[in-house]
């Protein structure tokens, strides 16, 4: 319920994002907008997504959820844990230093419940955090650990083992975006010149997320399908007859935080296409470029390298640019990233839609 009340030259609009006022006459703030407005005030706390496809017994899955909810209860943890017999699927909310003690937990709860052969970084961490950010206020509202089919719903049987080897990082593709072109006209929603691979083969940017999601902001020169309304809609002759003018390219297909592309890319491979996913999806690229930036250094930093992956066998690039112009790797997203714990991240630069 939305209350309004008016006074002196001010209205108030109060909806669960808190109370907003602005002068009568003005365009009434979104509820985005409010959301942005309230986290101004709040304290900052810190959110952590991560995902895995590993096999789940039907006991874990029944005697996690009590050491799930009482390890994040006892840290004042907000967000959801899915969990089902393929794997997690899991965001989260909290104070930094609670949200450090629940993964330090975490951490040593993974080898005994979900085996020892989860992703390592190099930091020894078991946990795969997709993602991590600093943000203001809980994105999250409730607590829930919820029991699902899959980690994420597709209608079609696919083998989720070749995304594994099939996938471009996000400093891989921003090394592409700057090798392929140093600057990017601002006016323009195409990208100057085609990306290529080190083996010379065309990359086109596939963007696999629901029609609503890719209108907020997508990358330059990428394919939406205007027919997803939901992911399943992805595994469908629609996808395939729009993707068949590109079947001799390299379809580097991108999400939100990469757990769609798991399916998607086995599901296009198996129909023909040679198919990879951007590890991390938009939220890493959008964090690696951010990450650039502060530390004034350009993506092709050797020390940073990254490359396309496919089987064993490993596809370098090296990217450059030029310090008269905006980094192609930088300006190659346009618009914000669409989350569904009602954050935006936007990738502010001069070329970025204007809010």
């Amino acid at each position: 319920m939305v209350g309004v009340i008016a006074c002196s030259g001010y209205v108030s609009v109060r909806c669960s994002a808190g109370m907003v006022s602005a002068r009568i006459g003005q365009s009434q703030p979104t509820p985005i907008q409010m959301m942005e407005q309230k986290a101004l005030v709040l304290p900052s706390t810190t959110t952590i997504h991560f995902y895995r496809f590993v096999p789940v017994s039907t006991e874990t899955i029944t005697t996690f959820r009590s050491i799930w909810m009482t390890l994040a209860r006892k840290y004042s943890i907000k967000g959801t844990f899915r969990i089902s017999s393929e794997g997690v699927n899991c965001g989260m909310a909290g104070e930094p230093t609670a949200i450090d003690a629940v993964v330090e937990q975490l951490a040593r709860l993974w080898p005994i419940h979900f085996g020892a052969h989860f992703w390592k970084g190099a930091d020894g961490n078991q946990l795969p955090i997709t993602r991590q950010d600093a943000v203001r206020g809980v994105p999250f509202r409730r607590l829930l650990y919820k029991v699902k089919k899959s980690v994420i719903t597709f209608p079609a049987a696919v083998n989720v083992e070749i995304t594994k080897q099939r996938y471009i990082s996000a400093h891989g593709l921003a090394t592409l975006f700057d090798s392929s072109a140093t600057s990017l006209p601002s006016t323009s929603d195409t990208m100057s010149a085609a990306l290529r691979d080190i083996d010379g083969k065309e990359i086109v940017l596939v963007d696999t997320r629901n029609d609503y999601e890719y209108k907020e902001g997508t990358f330059r020169s990428a394919i939406t399908l205007p027919h997803v309304k939901y992911f399943r809609d992805v595994a469908t002759k629609q996808t395939v007859d729009l993707l068949e003018p590109f079947r001799d390219k390299r379809l580097v297909t991108f999400c939100t935080g990469g757990v769609r592309c798991e399916k998607a890319v086995p599901w296009l491979v198996q129909n023909g296409f040679d198919a990879v996913a951007l590890k991390g999806g938009i939220l890493g690229y959008l964090g690696h470029i951010d990450e650039a930036t502060t530390a004034n250094t350009p993506s092709s930093s050797p020390a940073n390298h990254s490359s396309v992956k496919e089987g064993a066998a490993t596809t370098d690039v090296i990217g450059s640019s030029t310090a008269e112009t905006i980094p192609s790797s930088r300006d190659a997203w346009r618009g914000e990233c669409f989350v569904f714990d009602l954050r935006h991240t936007e990738l502010s630069s001069s070329s970025s839609k204007s809010s």
